[in-house]
């Protein structure tokens, strides 16, 4: 039997380590423990960075937003319909970014800057992060060059200043996308850049609005951006910060937009006769009004019920129909019209009593309550 004497042992091995092909990646990876309308939670990820964007499969990205000891909590900017408990998430070491440069002029992106418009992908020569910290008032460029909006009594009552914030304020229908899409035209030949940030509209809406800056030659200068992730916040924020969820805006834009949708339609069709639609959407309200309790989150997507019931009845209560004939009685009617008096008058009502009574007051006390504030809605 042939003996190896250590040295030739010590060789093959060093031989072995030569010819070894070892090739390593660090990534803080985790296992999705949760999926709940678009909110995942995730466990593992001991090392994300709060709004870090988290990788998942099929090519889907989110932001963490709530980190905990032993799960993190984020949001999922896409479709989450894909993923599953089990899978797994990945941290990329990036804040949360959106692609940048003039390569996206013209195109029609989502909220991450991903190309919805069918012409290709967009080879962005950087990124920029979404959350960052705006220089201050001192460091700011000054002032100093007009922009023309294109409308003689805007230009000339009102001086617009390049870089300078305005807001359009005014009633419903009443023009104010219009005027922001003609100053976009008017800026097609003066090298400035615009971007139009159409937050939950519908795509039709949007295809209307590029179409317009298309045929004016406006495109060339333009990023559209179409956002619609108010309700997923919503429904993140009630889980994670309630009160900033229920006061604050941004979780409650899906609300405003599905009633100025629904005025939009009206306007261009007329009301709709559909009893079945309208009875329904006041079934809608009415389950919302008697199985909702202070238990129930709100706003999440248990506001989709109350808030699809407005639309049907908006839609399809004709004066003709069932639904309208209920609720333009009398009583109704009158409730309608103090009703949000009475809701100014009962919160400082209840909230004394609370006060002068320490304990919760009794359900005789609050209807009695109830009955005062009605009748001060009334005659005031």
């Amino acid at each position: 039997m042939q003996q190896l004497n250590p040295s030739e042992i010590s060789k093959i091995i060093k031989q072995r380590i030569e010819k070894l092909d070892v090739s390593s990646e660090v990534r803080n990876e985790g296992t999705i423990v949760s999926v709940s309308d678009g909110i995942v939670r995730i466990h593992g990820l001991a090392d994300v960075q709060n709004g870090e964007m988290i990788e998942f499969p099929g090519n889907l990205f989110g932001f963490a937003l709530n980190l905990e000891r032993d799960s993190v909590g984020a949001v999922v900017l896409g479709d989450y319909k894909s993923l599953r408990e089990g899978q797994t998430a990945k941290c990329t070491g990036r804040i949360l970014e959106v692609p940048a440069g003039p390569e996206l002029l013209g195109r029609v992106v989502d909220a991450l800057g991903n190309p919805i418009d069918g012409k290709g992908p967009i080879n962005a020569s950087g990124s920029s992060p979404v959350e960052k910290v705006a220089p201050g008032v001192i460091a700011r460029k000054h002032v100093d060059q007009p922009v023309q909006t294109g409308l003689k009594c805007i230009d000339a009552m009102i001086p617009v200043g390049r870089g300078q914030r305005e807001l359009i304020i005014g009633d419903r229908q009443t023009g104010k996308t219009a005027i922001a899409i003609d100053t976009i035209i008017n800026q097609a030949r003066s090298g400035i850049k615009c971007v139009y940030v159409a937050i939950g509209q519908k795509l039709s809406s949007v295809a209307d609005v590029v179409r317009t800056l298309e045929e004016h030659g406006a495109m060339e200068n333009t990023i559209v951006v179409v956002a619609g992730l108010s309700l997923l916040l919503s429904e993140w924020g009630w889980r994670n910060k309630p009160s900033d969820n229920f006061y604050l805006a941004p979780g409650r834009v899906w609300e405003l937009l599905a009633g100025s949708i629904a005025a939009f339609i009206v306007q261009r069709r007329g009301v709709q006769t559909n009893n079945p639609l309208s009875i329904l959407g006041l079934l809608f309200i009415l389950v919302s009004i008697f199985i909702y309790d202070e238990s129930t989150p709100f706003p999440s997507l248990y506001a989709l019920l109350p808030v699809l019931g407005v639309v049907l009845l908006v839609l399809f209560s004709s004066s003709s129909s069932i639904t309208t004939k209920l609720l333009s009685g009398r009583v109704f009617v009158g409730i309608g019209l103090i009703s949000y008096s009475a809701y100014l008058w009962h919160q400082p009502l209840f909230a004394f009593a609370r006060i002068k009574l320490i304990e919760e007051p009794s359900e005789i006390l609050m209807l009695a309550l109830s009955g005062i504030s009605m009748a001060l809605a009334y005659t005031s």
